[in-house]
């Protein structure tokens, strides 16, 4: 990031938070033109930029950033906030994907105006923006809506998403190894393999928190779920409040509730040993009974997540020892919990690190991956984050809006299929530094995602194989120089004399970036909840966000040029869910690169219609890539007459 005031340029450095923090703050109680740019430790693709400006002062922020695409469904989105506040004269976005393999799925869906998900918009091409291929692996995408275009999508200028979604050739590539400078990226994402079967675990809460409309919803998701589950596959439903109650098809009935004038409400329970019959396998007659149960879950009382939890990994036993006794399965199911909360523990156990390491303990002799969902803003995310993080698996936030029922099912569609489990990378050690690579062993790879290696080499070779257990047992996959592409990529970073870093090459880069969100993950593990302890996780994790010029939540970045004018004070970004304010681009270019493709973006804040005048159309060099950094310039002119500080809050795609 930097700052161009009367012509020249004043760089940023990215220093550790507090003290980033401090020199900020000095710059603003004295007057100076300053600006910060600090990640927020709750929610990991939020930032939040302040600015301090001159008063009756033009500057220029140019900010460039980088973010690794995640591969979700079978695709890469890379998505573009568009709000200019007013309608401009020439706006215009380029994409450039330049890929080592053939681009299969290329398209631009219609404008996302809302957070909510539109299954119709979705689906629908984007009639502005024009795709052109101009070889199977380069294409370009060109999105540049005339000011009467603007106004047809929105009369006070365009708000939304602009969302390019792609893949490469899975089949002739299912993995891909590049190198360069010393260092090596393997991909691996197999598209033709036959699918696990699993026995998936959903553990609802119908506590009284979840009255009204989440319940409601919670019921059209479990429909749609239940439909898709496979004939070759195991389910059971726990719901949970006080008590506990395991589904069977036998009983097929959810607690009966009495309600009381004061609110309170007792459910009529009594809750029989587990039988095989709550494994329940996938067939028609299961599912129907399965959605009748569904459809009369009512709420009640408390939050018991300690009891719920404990009760689950009972049952994930008890079909592991059902399925290994049967002959006829070849494979045991692969277990899976799905768990949705809205709220936090408050019956049995209510301590959250109590019950993160009762159930891991507990999860031990299941090996079970506990996906979380967190339902609404009153959840502790950061409780569920560890316990999913402890337990191979993920938390994500469902966002309480007219969509909760579709995030929820996408969410399920991301796990519904898994291909392999317990996945290990095994390098030569030989040809790779000690301690370099990145996490190597996986619990479980699904239908449509990827995994991402890094390391240093210390050869000009790079041996070895995979082992992971697939539907058919034990699966073994040798990887050697018929995979590996020796790329030429340019610099992304910039020389800079405290870091002792010039010339950074991307793969560099892309390993230290996944070697830092490997370490804070291990961290937030390994260490007590206690924000300010250090740990050698956090120390190293830190060292590297520092050389390399990251923004984590360890680090902010600053940047401040001296003069004499008059304080201001700074504002903080909401934790509300993510909206298109904030960010304008305007064009989007990206120079040829190697096989991971490079596409790329520029942006321009938020221009007020009554401060400013429509911007010119600015051009300005961003990188993105499919494994997939992508890398943006955002920026910003301001003249600052009445605010002496704008505050925009930008999340990442």
């Amino acid at each position: 990031m930097g700052t161009e005031i009367d012509g020249n340029v004043y760089r940023a450095h990215v220093k550790e938070k507090e003290e980033a923090k401090k020199e900020y703050d000095a710059a603003v109680s004295s007057g100076q033109t300053a600006a910060h740019v600090v990640q927020s430790s709750r929610n990991s693709n939020r930032f939040t930029v302040s600015v301090n400006i001159e008063s009756e002062k033009k500057v220029t922020f140019n900010l460039t950033y980088e973010e690794l695409l995640k591969r979700e469904l079978s695709v890469y989105n890379h998505a573009i906030n568009i709000n200019p506040g007013q309608i401009v004269p020439d706006l215009s976005v380029e994409v450039y994907i330049n890929e080592s393999s053939k681009i299969t799925t290329l398209e631009v869906p219609a404008l996302k105006e809302s957070n909510e998900i539109n299954q119709e918009n979705a689906t629908q091409d984007n009639p502005l923006a024009k795709i052109e291929r101009l070889s199977d692996t380069y294409a370009i995408i060109r999105w540049s809506p005339t000011p009467e275009e603007q106004k047809q999508l929105n009369s006070e200028g365009v708000k939304g998403q602009l969302v390019v979604r792609y893949d490469v050739d899975r089949e002739s590539h299912p993995q891909q190894i590049l190198v360069n400078e010393g260092y090596f990226v393997h991909f691996f994402a197999p598209s033709n393999l036959p699918t696990l079967k699993k026995h998936v675990t959903f553990v609802l809460d119908v506590s009284g928190s979840m009255f009204g409309k989440k319940i409601e919803q919670l019921r059209e998701a479990m429909t749609t779920i239940l439909s898709d589950l496979r004939p070759e596959d195991f389910f059971s439903i726990v719901i949970f409040s006080t008590n506990v109650q395991v589904w069977d098809p036998e009983n097929n009935r959810p607690p009966a509730v009495d309600y009381y004038y004061n609110g309170e409400t007792i459910p009529n329970i009594t809750q029989p040993e587990l039988s095989r019959l709550s494994v329940v396998p996938v067939t028609p007659s299961n599912i129907r009974a399965a959605k009748e149960f569904v459809s009369r879950l009512e709420t009640y009382s408390s939050t018991n997540i300690y009891g719920a939890l404990l009760k689950a990994l009972d049952v994930v036993r008890l079909g592991l020892n059902l399925t290994s006794s049967n002959d006829v399965l070849y494979e045991s199911p692969e277990p899976i919990i799905i768990f949705l909360t809205d709220g936090q523990p408050n019956a049995e156990e209510s301590d959250p690190i109590v019950i993160t390491d009762t159930v891991t303990a507990s999860n031990k002799n299941a090996s079970a991956a506990i996906f979380c969902l967190a339902f609404g803003d009153d959840v502790d995310l950061d409780f569920l984050k560890k316990l999913s993080l402890r337990n191979s698996g993920f938390a994500r936030k469902i966002y309480e809006a007219s969509d909760a029922a579709l995030q929820l099912q996408d969410f399920y569609r991301q796990v519904a299929s898994p291909l392999l489990a317990d996945v290990s990378f095994n390098y030569t050690e030989s040809q790779v530094e000690e301690g370099s690579v990145s996490r190597t062993h996986f619990n479980t790879l699904f239908l449509g995602s990827e995994f991402v290696v890094a390391g240093k080499l210390k050869s000009t070779e790079l041996t070895g194989g995979l082992t992971a257990r697939s539907p058919n047992g034990t699966t073994s996959l040798p990887f050697g120089s018929d995979i590996i592409l020796e790329i030429c990529l340019p610099p992304t970073g910039e020389p800079t004399e405290e870091r002792n870093v010039t010339n950074v090459s991307f793969m560099e880069r892309l390993w230290a970036y996944l070697t830092i969100q490997q370490l804070l993950e291990k961290d937030k593990v390994d260490s007590p909840p206690e924000v300010n302890t250090t740990s050698p996780n956090k120390e190293r994790a830190l060292e590297l966000a520092l050389k390399y010029s990251f923004v984590t939540p360890l680090t902010s970045l600053v940047v401040v040029k001296p003069n004499e004018t008059t304080s201001a004070d700074t504002e903080k970004g909401d934790t509300t869910r993510p909206d298109f304010g904030g960010v304008f681009p305007q064009s989007i270019s990206a120079s040829p690169s190697f096989g991971g493709g490079y596409g790329g973006g520029v942006g321009a804040g938020y221009y007020p219609s009554t401060l400013l005048p429509a911007p010119p159309s600015l051009g300005s060099l961003g990188q993105a890539a499919r494994p997939s950094f992508v890398s943006v310039d955002m920026i910003q002119e301001a003249f600052n007459e009445e605010s002496p500080e704008i505050s925009t809050l930008s999340p990442a795609p």
